[in-house]
């Protein structure tokens, strides 16, 4: 349970510093370009970076009073019979080091475009393309490297879905089970399609043929594969 323990607190940690500005806004005086993403985008970038933090912090504290109440045989161990949220299994662990890769991907995205990271989509002035450390591989590995920081917390929210019948009523189950991972589920893919898209139209109108080829010399989110 304390080896657990000390995972989630790493796991929010880590969920904290990859969701979150690196960079201050960067002064309008210094902006060249700036694309605008929208209703949807303008939530994603002011609110849901921050709100993610707090709403790892609730599932965590879920996650662990769960794993509580299995230890001193309060509520069964849901869907099977073979294991408790104490226990390390080989998903657990696949789903952990996913999401330390994932942090550490965020982390090298960061330091290696330093200045030029934003969660903005925005070219400053003496803006460079960068195509060192990460970039050397994929065009966007700070989207790969969000998505892997999830895995885990993905993982845990389908092992907790099953205990909420336990403590809420059925209306409010299918909202917390289904309708709301469904809907930010939904508006995280929607945010970073439209976000990817936009971003490269962006990059390209500043950089024209020395984008076009950085482009064809490198996959999207996945080395020599997507």
């Amino acid at each position: 349970m304390i080896t657990k323990i000390l995972a989630l607190s790493f796991q929010q940690y880590a969920v904290t510093k990859a969701f979150n500005p690196p960079n201050p806004p960067t002064p309008s005086s210094n902006v060249k370009v700036m694309s605008h993403e929208g209703f949807i985008g303008i939530f994603f970038i002011n609110v849901f970076t921050y709100l993610s933090t707090i709403l790892h912090l609730i599932l965590s504290f879920c996650y662990i009073y769960i794993m509580y109440q299995q230890e001193i045989n309060a509520i069964p161990i849901l869907p099977y019979e073979d294991s408790k949220f104490s226990e390390w299994n080989l998903v657990d662990i696949i789903c952990f080091l996913c999401t330390i890769g994932g942090f550490c991907l965020r982390l090298w995205c960061f330091n290696t475009l330093a200045k030029f990271f934003a969660f903005n989509l925005e070219i400053k002035k003496n803006h460079k393309l960068i195509k060192t450390g990460p970039y050397t591989l994929l065009i966007h590995p700070s989207y790969t490297g969000a998505f892997l920081t999830m895995s885990n917390v993905s993982l845990m929210f389908y092992q907790l879905h099953y205990y909420i019948p336990l403590y809420f009523s059925n209306n409010v189950r299918w909202i917390l089970s289904l309708y709301l991972p469904t809907l930010l589920s939904f508006l995280g893919i929607y945010f970073s399609i439209t976000r990817v898209i936009l971003e490269e139209q962006m990059m390209r109108n500043n950089f024209g043929k020395e984008w076009d080829e950085y482009v064809s010399q490198r996959k999207r989110f996945v080395p020599y594969i997507f």
